[in-house]
């Protein structure tokens, strides 16, 4: 899936060297995935299922069994479901049984680079694997991570959360294990 600055989509494999095979290009305007399955992928670098560069905001979505794995040498991997290098916005939607793999590998669920939220939405089973691996679901940098009425557990290998958290309504946050 290749998503585009406006509303185009196709079918692709993940890229050599980075990225998921959902993968936005352009850094303008939202790029929107309505009621998408993406599962399985695999791939190198950043984003085993999607990496966006620009704004990402998906909704009455799963994202699940997707891996990113990195060679020790080449540093950490980050976002084995979802990597985001601008603002993410998750609605309805699971992320579930993603991994990351490597040396410093990290955020096996969703990795953002700026602000996160997640509405009503399931991040549970993600594992992050390795020698010092990290933030087992989410890793959420800028302004940090915004929950309203979402379930973050299950998750493994790191921190459950790392970044600053605003939470609203009822959240589970719990049942991670730490490493």
């Amino acid at each position: 899936l290749l998503l585009g600055s406006g509303r185009r989509a196709r079918a692709a494999r993940a890229p050599p060297g980075g990225g998921g095979a959902g993968r936005q290009e352009g850094s303008r305007g939202r790029a929107p995935l309505p009621g998408r399955r993406c599962a399985p992928i695999r791939a190198s670098g950043r984003g085993g299922g999607i990496y966006a560069a620009g704004d990402l905001s998906i909704t009455n979505s799963t994202v699940s069994n997707n891996a990113i794995t990195v060679d020790g040498s080449l540093g950490g991997g980050s976002g084995g479901g979802i990597y985001a290098r601008a603002s993410l916005t998750l609605t309805n939607t699971t992320v579930h049984g993603n991994s990351s793999n490597g040396m410093y590998s990290s955020a096996a669920g969703i990795f953002s680079n700026a602000a996160a939220s997640l509405i009503n939405s399931t991040i549970t089973g993600n594992v992050a694997l390795g020698y010092g691996a990290g933030g087992s679901a989410v890793i959420a940098r800028g302004t940090g991570l915004a929950l309203t009425n979402s379930i973050i557990l299950g998750n493994s290998g790191g921190s459950e959360i790392i970044g600053a958290q605003t939470l609203s309504g009822g959240n589970i946050i719990s049942g991670d294990v730490f490493s």
